[in-house]
């Protein structure tokens, strides 16, 4: 039964609450890719994104385990077929397959066979460096970083965040339109600057950054462009980021190549039910797009099973987000139900919030 669900995902969704930890003194992690092979064989990285960064409760090491990731290379170094080994659970650890599919590596052509390693550091925030404290303060998705953290990011002698805070009279911001992204990575840029005595800044200058020189440039002309009302400071800091660019799902198959000879499924027949319409949420942070092929049978009345993910890219967490939609669907009712159905599930990222389309014509809303 071949038929193309389109799942639409906003690029403007908000971020899942903070998660709790327990109280008490707390580190801070992060996510270490090493040792990288194909087949064997090291591969180095031609851009390796880092994973979200997090806080976590300093008597929780049980919770934090290394993780181990296979997957293949295309032969433009893209890593695909992701896929965790093992079954154990690392707490804190859902960007790290989504960063590694927005990364990519130095090849000459296709390889399969690949491994890689991230492995959980923590440090107190004396020891954590700057530019990975910047980076989880511009999305703390386990809380809101320490004034001691703080501190590390404002540097020694600076005096703009001393009460009274400088006033402010005229913010300007960067032409994001007008800047390339890049895919499936959020940039950023930490501009330092200090304020004269009529308010004006000077000095600005890059402190930290993700590496995007135009987003670089832009924001530094941001800060001498911007407006205090008087008072001399020094050591100021503000952030400029801007949201990822679509990294497009890989080229879908033929789903009719998956239906087999004996299926019994008929062409187009719509779903009786709305589909719980869900994208894998630390893919849609990056705007990474997916698709899925999935297989399944009916009962005569119509409950699907036999649910099962015959392919998925760029990660198996589209099939079973995919599995998890069909599992929930149903099918008209019928006299002897249906064997074989397939179906393909497409993952895609919209500016607003959209619908998924069917061949058949329907449409559900995205929830």
């Amino acid at each position: 039964m071949p038929m193309d669900l389109l799942l639409l995902a906003a690029l403007s969704a908000q971020t899942p609450p903070p998660i709790r930890t327990a109280t008490g003194e707390r580190q801070f992690l992060q996510w270490v890719a090493e040792d990288a092979r194909c087949g064997g064989e090291p591969v180095a990285a031609k851009i390796l994104r880092t994973p979200a960064n997090a806080l976590v409760a300093s008597h929780m090491p049980t919770a934090l385990q290394p993780i181990m990731v296979e997957f293949r290379l295309d032969a433009s170094g893209r890593p695909l077929s992701i896929r965790r080994t093992g079954t154990g659970f690392s707490a804190f650890s859902d960007d790290v397959l989504p960063a590694l599919a927005a990364s990519t590596f130095e090849v000459a052509g296709q390889r399969s066979g690949c491994l890689i390693t991230y492995r959980p550091q923590q440090s107190a925030y004396a020891d954590a460096p700057v530019a990975a404290l910047i980076d989880y303060s511009l999305r703390p998705t386990a809380g809101q970083l320490p004034r001691a953290a703080w501190a590390r990011i404002e540097g020694e002698g600076a005096n703009c965040a001393d009460e009274p805070r400088p006033q402010l009279l005229r913010r300007t911001y960067p032409d994001f339109k007008q800047i390339a992204g890049s895919a499936g990575n959020r940039d950023w840029a930490m501009v330092r600057y200090d304020l004269d005595a009529s308010g004006r800044p000077v000095d600005a200058r890059i402190e930290h950054d993700s590496g995007n020189a135009e987003l670089n440039r832009a924001s530094v002309q941001a800060v001498r462009d911007s407006r205090f009302y008087d008072g001399a400071r020094t050591g100021c800091t503000y952030p400029y980021w801007r949201n990822p660019e679509i990294l497009a799902a890989p080229e879908a198959p033929q789903v009719a190549s998956f239906r087999s000879s004996d299926a019994t499924c008929p062409l187009h027949e719509p779903w009786q039910n709305q589909l719980s319409l869900t994208f894998p949420p630390a893919f849609r942070q990056r705007a990474i797009e997916g698709w899925a092929v999935i297989g399944f049978d009916t009962a005569p009345w119509g409950a699907t099973g036999n649910v099962r993910v015959l392919a998925s890219e760029p990660a198996a967490e589209f099939g079973d987000r995919a599995a998890g939609i069909v599992r929930a669907g149903r099918k008209a009712e019928n006299r002897q139900g249906y064997v074989g159905c397939v179906v393909l599930v497409r993952f895609k990222m919209s500016q607003e919030p959209g619908v998924m389309d069917l061949e058949s014509g329907e449409s559900f809303r995205v929830r």
